[in-house]
C-alpha cells in the first residue's frame, strides 16, 4: 500500500511539472494537455481509489451491483469521453485561429461536431454491455421505434438534414454575407449548427434561422461575387443632341483606361430612351473590387469623370423640366 501511495504521489508531481512547463504553450498537444488537466488528475484519483478498495475491502460486488473493475471502467470511459471533447474543441480552435489560411472554418466546425457525435456514440456502445444491456436489443428496438420517432420529430429532422446539406453543398460558410429578399433576412453568418444557423444582421442583432429554411428558400451569397456593378443613367438636354455621340465615346474610352474597371467584362455606354425633356443614356460596367469601401471609391471616380467629360464638351447635365401652357381668354 505504501508503494502504491508513493507511486501515486510521483505521478501527480510529474503531472504538475508538465502543467508548469506547458502553461503558456500555444501548440496543439500541450494546450490540449493543459485543458485536460482536471480530467487527468480525477482519473488518477479514481484509479487509486479503485485499487485501494480492491486491496482493503475486496470486490465491491459484495456491497453494490457492480464489480470494482466495472466501476473503474465506467469512470475511465467517461473521463476519456470528456477529454476527447476538450481535445476536439482545442483542435477546432487551433485550426480556425492559427491555420485559417489553409482550412475552411465551416469544414473545421463540421469535423469537430461529427467527431464529438462519434465519441458519444462510441461511449454509449461501450458502456451498455458493462451495465448488462445488449446492444443488439437496443438496435432492434431502435429500428422498430424509428418510424414513431420520425413522425414525432420531423421538424427537428428536417432542420438536421438541412444543416447536413449546408455542410455538404456549402452554399455559404461562416463569415459570409447572405441575403434572402423574400423574407427580409440579410447579414453575416456567425455559426452553423445542426438545427439553427446564427446570422448577425447589419443592426448587430443575432438572428437564429432553422436550417430547413435554407432548403426551401433561394439564398443570395454576395460574399462570393466576382465583381460589383456600376449602373447609372445620365440625362443630356436636347439642345446638346449633336454632342451626345462624342460624349458617349469619351465616357467609353475613359472606362476602358480606368484601372478600377474590369476589362474582361462588358462595358455598356448607350442611349436608352428619349425622355420628355432630355436624352437618357446608360453607363454600365463592372469594377475589379468587391470590397464595399473600394467599390464606392471607384464609383465616385467614374461619376466625377463623367461630369468632367460633359463639362469639357461644353454640354450641360439634363434637368427635368415641365412646361405649363397658359391660355389667355379675352373677357
Amino acid at each position: 500500500m505504501a508503494v502504491l501511495c508513493v507511486l501515486y504521489w510521483l505521478v501527480l508531481r510529474a503531472i504538475d511539472r508538465l502543467f508548469l512547463r506547458f502553461q503558456y504553450s500555444q501548440d496543439l498537444i500541450p494546450k490540449s494537455f493543459i485543458r485536460n488537466g482536471p480530467f487527468i488528475k480525477l482519473l488518477c484519483h479514481l484509479i487509486l481509489l479503485g485499487l485501494i478498495s480492491q486491496f482493503t475491502i475486496g470486490d465491491l460486488r459484495l456491497y453494490t451491483p457492480f464489480y470494482t473493475k466495472d466501476i473503474i471502467q465506467v469512470c475511465i470511459i467517461c473521463l476519456l469521453t470528456a477529454s476527447s471533447f476538450v481535445f476536439f474543441g482545442t483542435l477546432e480552435e487551433h485550426l480556425i485561429l492559427q491555420q485559417a489560411s489553409k482550412f475552411d472554418v465551416t469544414a473545421v466546425q463540421t469535423f469537430a461536431k461529427i467527431a464529438r457525435l462519434g465519441v458519444v456514440i462510441l461511449c454509449v456502445l461501450i458502456l451498455l454491455p458493462i451495465f448488462g444491456i445488449e446492444t443488439s436489443g437496443i438496435l432492434t428496438l431502435g429500428a422498430a421505434s424509428s418510424l414513431i420517432v420520425g413522425f414525432a420529430s420531423r421538424d427537428w429532422l428536417s432542420n438536421f438534414f438541412g444543416g447536413l446539406m449546408i455542410f455538404i453543398d456549402k452554399p455559404f460558410g461562416v463569415g459570409d454575407w447572405i441575403k434572402c429578399s423574400e423574407k427580409g433576412i440579410e447579414g453575416f453568418v456567425v455559426s452553423i449548427g445542426w438545427r439553427l444557423t446564427c446570422i448577425r444582421t447589419f443592426e448587430r442583432r443575432p438572428l437564429y434561422v432553422p436550417n430547413s429554411f435554407f432548403a426551401q428558400t433561394p439564398i443570395e451569397n454576395p460574399s462570393r461575387m466576382e465583381n460589383r456593378r456600376i449602373k447609372h443613367f445620365i440625362h443630356l438636354p436636347y439642345q446638346d443632341a449633336e454632342k451626345i455621340p462624342l460624349i458617349l465615346d469619351s465616357i467609353r474610352q475613359m472606362l476602358k483606361e480606368a484601372g478600377e474597371i474590369d476589362q474582361t467584362k462588358p462595358i455598356y455606354v448607350h442611349v436608352t430612351q428619349l425622355g420628355n425633356s432630355s436624352v437618357e443614356c446608360m453607363v454600365c460596367c463592372f469594377t475589379v473590387y468587391t470590397d464595399w469601401e473600394r467599390f464606392l471609391q471607384a464609383q465616385q471616380k467614374v461619376m466625377l469623370s463623367i461630369l468632367k467629360i460633359i463639362k469639357d464638351n461644353e454640354a450641360t447635365y439634363g434637368i427635368p423640366l415641365s412646361r405649363v401652357l397658359i391660355e389667355h381668354i379675352d373677357s
